[in-house]
Parts: C-alpha cells; sequence; structure tokens
C-alpha cells in the first residue's frame, strides 16, 4: 500500500460525484434532481472512511516500522543505535537547563557460564526479564538500552550521582536476588561533567562499570572524574 491508493480514492470520488451531476441533472431546464442526495451522500461518506482508515493505518504501520528500528527484539528496550542519539539530546537539555544527568553501564556477571549451564533459552529470559526490570525500576523519563549481547545502558535525566548509585543498587539487588546469586549485576554511574560529551561520558560509565567487575562484579561503581579520561 502506498500514496497511489489515496490518489485513487480521491479520483473515484470525484469521479463519483461527475457521474452523479450527469445522471441528475436537466439539462432542457438547467437542474439538479437532487432526489437522490442520500444514496450519493452515502457513498462519498463510505469513500471518506475508506480514506481515513487507510491514513490511520498507514500512521500506525509508519510508527511501527520507526519503533522496530530503535527497539531490541529481546529485552524490548531501546538499541544502541538510539542511545546516542537521545544522550546527545538529553546532554543539550542538561546544559540549557542546568539539570544534572547521569547514565548508567550494566554488565551481566558470569551470563556466559549462565548460558552453558542453563542453555540460550534460559538466557534469553535472563535477557527479558532485565529489560521489564529496567522499565519497572525507572521513572517514565529515564531510558533504556540494550548495548551489547549481556551490557546494558540507562539514561538518567535530573539525576545527579547519588541518585543514579540509589537507581543503580536497586536493580542490582533486584536482579541479585532474582537469580540466587548465579547472575549478578556490575553497574558504573557517570555524571555529566562541563568537558563532556557523548563518547566522553560512555566511556566513563564503562570504565566505572570495568571498575565494579575487576573487584569481583556484583556491585556499583561511579566515575570520579580524575582527568583519565
Amino acid at each position: 500500500m502506498n500514496d497511489k491508493l489515496e490518489k485513487v480514492l480521491y479520483l473515484l470520488m470525484g469521479f463519483y460525484a461527475l457521474l452523479f451531476v450527469l445522471a441528475n441533472f436537466d439539462f432542457a431546464t438547467l437542474q439538479l434532481d437532487l432526489s437522490n442526495w442520500v444514496q450519493f451522500l452515502l457513498v462519498i461518506l463510505f469513500f471518506v472512511l475508506i480514506l481515513q482508515f487507510w491514513k490511520v493505518a498507514k500512521r500506525l504501520h509508519a510508527e511501527e516500522v520507526t519503533r522496530a528500528s530503535i527497539t531490541d527484539s529481546l529485552s524490548l528496550l531501546f538499541n544502541s543505535r538510539h542511545f546516542f542519539r537521545t544522550l546527545e539530546g538529553e546532554i543539550d537539555r542538561s546544559r540549557r537547563k542546568a539539570h544534572p544527568l547521569s547514565a548508567l553501564y550494566l554488565d551481566i556477571d558470569y551470563f556466559h557460564r549462565y548460558n552453558e549451564t542453563h542453555g540460550l533459552k534460559a538466557g534469553d529470559r535472563v535477557l527479558r526479564f532485565i529489560g521489564d526490570l529496567i522499565r519497572n525500576s525507572t521513572r517514565k523519563y529515564d531510558a533504556g538500552f540494550r548495548f551489547g549481547n549481556d551490557e546494558f545502558a540507562l539514561i538518567l535525566p535530573e539525576t545527579d550521582r547519588m541518585q543514579g548509585r540509589i537507581i543503580a543498587e536497586r536493580l542490582r539487588e533486584s536482579f541479585f536476588n532474582q537469580f540466587g546469586g548465579e547472575l549478578a549485576l556490575s553497574i558504573g554511574v557517570a555524571s555529566l561533567e562541563d568537558n563532556d560529551n557523548v563518547d566522553r561520558m560512555v566511556r566513563k560509565a564503562e570504565a566505572a562499570m570495568e571498575d565494579a567487575r575487576r573487584g569481583g562484579g556484583n556491585r556499583i561503581r561511579a566515575y570520579i572524574d580524575r582527568g583519565q579520561i
């Protein structure tokens, strides 16, 4: 289906209106017989309803295509491509309004071992669970992303480092309890500083996450800016 259908419907309505006029116009008296006007209006209404249905269907399809292009099909979080666009916009907004901004970088500890032990389907259930956990544990204006196979990210507008740690701890504890310690989360927290851009903020959050992993996993590390990134 494409825009040609819309043009065809408009042409059909115009053609039908022309036929109605020709069939009901008395050229001798130059008068239009409107005794069949109800039938005419019903047919036109039918065309209008089809046209409106087509427009709604086209809009819904476009929205679905857009949603699919920015969404990870397994976790139902946004994908990494959408992450960079979103973070860039939030950095700009944060600086315009002088609000804090934080990002979390999450890695599932022991996930490879878990897949080998329980199978890939069980691993997929873990990824779906963490998608649900992120959506249910954050605010409506926060955004969660699947960043890699077992890596995830969150963008937290109007959130400073301490608040970011609180959200991270809630995620870490819920995830750990769900899997009885067989799986855990290493989480890095990075907050926006004056000289940060998208790339630097991502590297800060990732570096903090790697620090948490080196510390044994199942923990949170906040990036403290000492100029090393």
